[in-house]
């Protein structure tokens, strides 16, 4: 496999980690006769040094040249966050990126190495059997892309950021499109994870705070009226957990 790959270190402990990325990307490549072409790009601070821009559209461009993206951090110290260098960095980068990109899912897994397992505040008797969890995160909605204000009301000032969401921008969550024919993200993913499981896994179609907030708990609705249409699913449908109270539920010792 030839593939090419924007490197964006970015700001502080980015570029650190980023050299150890590196290697474990070489290391895949020499252990598994791959071939990886590494080109690096700005962002953040860095890129506002040199363009005037955290996210130029030279770094852009690279972008779209390459087969993936490999991004490190954005962002500088609080105490200067009012200055041009460092104002809005994490918003105009990563918010910029990936709307260009339509970057709308995030992958969190969560999994115990058998090595870590005495660091882990959970019992043992709980943990015996491994922890595998993955968590899917919607990027392109809510708070981030809605509209801001700030105003002035009755002698104070008043914030607010609109939280929005669309039918279509949840069920790209469970639905990937790729060359016109749909591939089932979220659903493929906790389909693979029941293979791994002694139990079915639940699936989190709640968010917090869904019994007040009317944009989290609109996620319900679209989620499982797509997903049962999903006829050769062959699995029965994964649970609904809430995410509050799967926290309160976990025990500790």
């Amino acid at each position: 496999m030839n593939k090419s790959i924007a490197v964006i270190p970015g700001d502080g402990i980015g570029p650190e980690v980023m050299v150890q990325a590196e290697r474990v990307l070489q290391a895949v490549a020499t252990n598994f006769a791959h071939k990886f072409e590494l080109t690096q790009g700005v962002a953040g601070g860095a890129a506002f040094e040199q363009f005037g821009s955290h996210m130029p559209e030279e770094t852009l461009a690279l972008c779209r040249r390459s087969d993936a993206i490999l991004f490190g951090s954005v962002g500088g110290p609080v105490s200067e966050q009012h200055l041009d260098k460092w104002k809005n960095c994490e918003a105009n980068s990563i918010l910029s990126l990936r709307k260009t990109f339509s970057f709308y899912a995030n992958y969190r897994p969560v999994v115990l190495s058998p090595d870590l397992a005495e660091m882990c505040p959970l019992r043992p008797d709980i943990i015996k059997n491994g922890i595998d969890i993955l968590f899917i995160r919607e990027l392109l909605g809510d708070a981030y892309f809605g509209a801001k204000e700030t105003t002035t009301e009755k002698g104070q000032r008043v914030a607010r950021d609109t939280s929005q969401y669309t039918e279509d921008q949840i069920k790209q969550v469970v639905q990937r499109y790729r060359h016109g024919h749909a591939q089932r993200l979220a659903l493929d993913s906790i389909r693979a994870l029941s293979g791994q499981l002694e139990t079915e896994p639940d699936w989190q179609s709640d968010t917090f705070l869904g019994h007040i907030c009317t944009p989290r708990s609109f996620w319900r609705s679209p989620y499982r009226q797509y997903a049962l249409h999903l006829q050769h699913i062959e699995e029965p449908l994964p649970r609904r957990a809430d995410i509050s109270n799967l926290a309160h539920s976990l025990p500790c010792e």
